[in-house]
Order: C-alpha cells, then sequence, then structure tokens
C-alpha cells in the first residue's frame, strides 16, 4: 500500500514567493509524513515546518546544473519555463531522493488537504495522475526507480521541449502520451492496450476533481462549481459537498477572479502572530478569508 511508502515532493521556486505562501506552508504542515524539497532563491519563510526543505540556489544556478545532467541547453529567462522540465526532477534529483520511494513535482498555487488518506487505498503504481486524461502538471507521483526517473526520455520532443525558450506544457501534452496513448478512449480500453506498453502499465489516472472552474465538469457532471472551499486542521471541503479533497488547485481564480487585494484583513492580523499557526480559512472567488467573515 502506498501508505507505507516514503513521499517526497520537489518543487524550485524562483523569483518572490507569493503571498498566499503562509496557507501553502501550513497545508503542508498537516501532512507530517510528507516531505518537500523546495529549490529557491527566495529567503526561507518564517515557522517552516520541519518536513520542508528549503535549498538555496539561484536561477542561474539550477538552469546551469540541469543543463550539465540533461545533456540538452537549458536556459529560459523566464522561471515559468520550469513547468517543462518537472518530469525530469527525479533524474535532475536523483541523490537528494534516493530514500524515498515516491517522488511527486508539484506547483505552488495550490494548499493540500490530506495526502495520504487520499491515496492510501491505491496499491503500488509506477504513476499517479490527478487527472483522468493527462499527467496532472500541478501533482504526480511517480515510483522512485531509474525506469520512472527517466521516462521523459521516451517522448521524441524532449530534448527540443525543454530547450525552447517557448513554454510548451511538456509535462501535461508530450510528457502524458508515454503513459496514456488515447486520452479519450474508455479508461478500461486504455487497461487493456497498456498491457502492450510497459510504460503504460501500473499507471493510475483518476480524476480528483481539484483544479475546478475549468474543462473539466464537477464531482456531479455539472459545471455548478463551489463557492467556497474550506481548509481546517489538514482537511479541504467546500460548500456544496459533503466529501474531503486531496487538495485545491485554484488557478483559475487566482488568474481570473481575485482582486489585487486577495486576503483578508482579519487573516492579515492571525498571520502576524507567528506564535498561532493557522488552524482554518475559507477561499473564495475573491481570495482567502477566515472562516466566520
Amino acid at each position: 500500500m502506498l501508505q507505507d511508502k516514503s513521499i517526497v515532493i520537489i518543487q524550485p521556486y524562483f523569483g518572490t514567493w507569493p503571498e498566499w505562501m503562509p496557507f501553502y506552508i501550513e497545508s503542508c504542515r498537516w501532512n507530517p509524513s510528507i516531505d518537500w524539497l523546495v529549490y529557491t532563491d527566495c529567503p526561507k519563510p518564517a515557522n517552516y515546518p520541519s518536513n520542508m526543505t528549503f535549498i538555496d540556489i539561484s536561477f542561474e544556478d539550477y538552469k546551469k546544473m540541469a543543463s550539465e545532467k540533461l545533456g540538452t541547453p537549458f536556459n529560459p529567462t523566464s522561471a515559468y519555463k520550469l513547468c517543462d522540465i518537472k518530469p525530469t526532477y527525479g533524474l535532475l534529483h536523483e541523490d537528494e531522493i534516493s530514500q524515498y520511494d515516491y517522488f511527486a513535482f508539484g506547483d505552488l498555487d495550490l494548499v493540500y488537504g490530506d495526502i495520504r488518506k487520499h491515496i492510501a487505498h491505491l496499491k503500488e503504481y509506477d504513476l499517479i495522475s490527478t487527472h483522468d486524461t493527462r499527467v496532472s502538471g500541478h501533482l504526480c507521483f511517480h515510483k522512485n526507480t531509474k525506469k520512472m526517473r527517466e521516462a521523459f526520455k521516451q517522448s521524441p520532443v524532449w530534448e527540443s521541449s525543454i530547450s525552447s525558450e517557448k513554454h510548451v506544457a511538456f509535462d501535461e501534452k508530450a510528457y502524458s502520451k508515454i503513459f496514456l496513448r488515447r486520452k479519450n478512449w474508455p479508461q478500461s480500453i486504455n487497461n487493456i492496450v497498456a498491457q502492450c506498453f510497459p510504460y503504460q502499465r501500473n499507471c493510475l489516472f483518476s480524476e480528483t476533481f481539484s483544479t475546478p472552474n475549468c474543462r473539466i465538469p464537477w464531482v456531479d457532471g455539472s459545471f455548478d462549481f463551489p463557492e467556497e472551499w474550506i481548509w481546517e486542521n489538514g482537511i479541504i471541503t467546500t460548500n456544496n459537498t459533503d466529501r474531503d479533497f486531496m487538495y485545491f488547485h485554484f488557478f483559475y481564480w487566482k488568474e481570473h477572479a481575485w482582486p489585487k487585494n486577495y486576503i483578508s484583513s482579519a487573516l492579515e492580523s492571525q498571520l502576524s502572530d507567528t506564535k498561532q499557526p493557522l488552524t482554518s480559512w475559507k477561499i473564495t472567488s475573491q481570495g482567502f478569508f477566515d472562516r466566520g467573515e
């Protein structure tokens, strides 16, 4: 069972911490059996938990390291291009993650619920995606084997994708095709076809409904998405369901809805009290708020 396996999430990030970083950190704190490796040129946050390790490195040095280990140029001007090398993180950091059973790549524009709860029932897969039709670029688990650390090399376009200055979504497009031959086929058919292709065996593509307001319907098949996501003591729920979720990826609201000041003054006041960690908040199309607001 995956519950017994050690997991590390690899997260390079360069520039300036987003304002929601304290909420991200708090959600990591409530997953103490999972570790995070954060490679960054940002200052270490205050009061981060022991399961998070921050490695000080400049963007230039990280690009140089990636180029040398991959044997192909990687010199973008924007750190957003890191999305295209997410599938290479297992190889880039194989020494640092050698003691782990699983590694994952992730994003910062989300908050976690109880991760273990939502993967505890799974058998041992080589790859676990939280979308059912593609690799989920914001959170995807890989078994820590040489095969999976170097799986990206099975794509005929990996070198051109990485060396290109442009962002080409290699993590969710070309990389997905290694593991999911026809994304629109029924899962039962894909499972049969997968037996003929070694990289498609033992892969789980399962929709977690944690990236709402996009083209994927909500849990009931409608496009009636939650108006509130509630985080409390490490558990994420919504205003319109009685279930909890592995995480909430607030990409859509961040990009299209939030105003300039999207953290309420009540929460700002709580954040200033470093001796009293946050235990609950809610997220809406207008930002982060105290549960009582």
